[in-house]
């Protein structure tokens, strides 16, 4: 489990750190989609705003130089976002995902359920 502020793990479905090195290569499809719009629930000071979805598939790496080459990581997943606000200031968005990492070997692919991630956090909302 994975709890973070937005970007802190950029590449979704790896672990804090897996990936390491002085030379990153990150790239990500995203495709975000309403669930539940205009909302207007207030509980306590706390509004909602909406909730909606998103899938996505990320790539990169991350490596030093010295000690080998460029290998193409991916990760893919869905996540619920819901945007938030408390009192009168401006929305927040929490977040909650699942990721799974692809792991290829010998042209293989590796549907191990060890390589699933669960994550959640905060980030800005848009």
């Amino acid at each position: 489990v994975n709890i973070g502020i937005q970007n802190f793990v950029p590449l979704r479905g790896f672990n804090i750190a897996e990936l390491l090195g002085n030379r990153l290569v990150l790239g990500s499809l995203e495709y975000r989609f309403p669930i539940l719009t205009k909302m207007n629930f207030t509980f306590s000071g706390i509004y909602i705003d909406g909730i909606y979805g998103a899938l996505f598939a990320d790539v990169g790496d991350s490596w030093f130089e010295e000690e080998r080459r460029f290998q193409l990581n991916t990760g893919v997943g869905g996540e619920i976002r819901i945007r938030v606000g408390v009192g009168n200031r401006s929305t927040i968005g929490t977040y909650i995902g699942l990721a799974r990492k692809i792991v290829q070997e010998n042209k293989l692919v590796d549907f191990d359920k060890s390589n699933n991630q669960f994550y959640f956090g905060f980030a800005n909302a848009f």
